[in-house]
């Protein structure tokens, strides 16, 4: 998933020293996030920032 975070956001967020991404889906599913004691693979969720 990619979630766009332009510079003022991220400006922001330093500033106040936090950055709250919110995730949500459609309909009445849900969102599983697994970490490395369950789940298909033996990873804990990560997040990967690019600068650009």
């Amino acid at each position: 998933m990619k979630v766009p975070v332009s510079k003022t956001q991220l400006k922001t967020a330093v500033e106040k020293g936090s950055l709250l991404l919110r995730l949500e889906t459609n309909g009445k599913g849900g969102i599983a996030v697994y970490g490395k004691s369950f789940g298909r693979y033996p990873v804990d969720p990560s997040l990967v920032l690019k600068m650009k």
